[in-house]
């Protein structure tokens, strides 16, 4: 299930990052966004194993990748915000 969802996933990081910070720099910006889900797949295995082998079952790992997607989720929909208040002004000025 995880080779399947993979593909998929990779897929839609495109389009998100073109319209998130636009078409104009889409290459440089991509490979930012690619960079931090590559560092992202490179480190997670070593952090999961890390608790594996200090805390015994991985139960240390899963409460710790929860609580970073908690973040996550807020830090996007705070940027979401913030975007949205800032097409609203302007659309007013304009």
């Amino acid at each position: 299930m995880l080779g399947f969802s993979f593909g998929g996933l990779l897929v839609v990081f495109p389009p998100l990052t073109s319209q998130t910070f636009g078409p104009k720099n889409l290459g440089m910006n991509y490979a930012i966004v690619f960079l931090g889900y590559s560092g992202g797949a490179f480190v997670g295995p070593r952090i999961a194993s890390y608790f594996k082998e200090t805390t015994g079952p991985f139960t240390t790992a899963y409460i710790s990748a929860a609580i970073l997607t908690a973040i996550g989720i807020v830090l996007v929909g705070l940027i979401l915000y913030m975007n949205k208040k800032k097409q609203q002004s302007q659309d007013s000025v304009n």
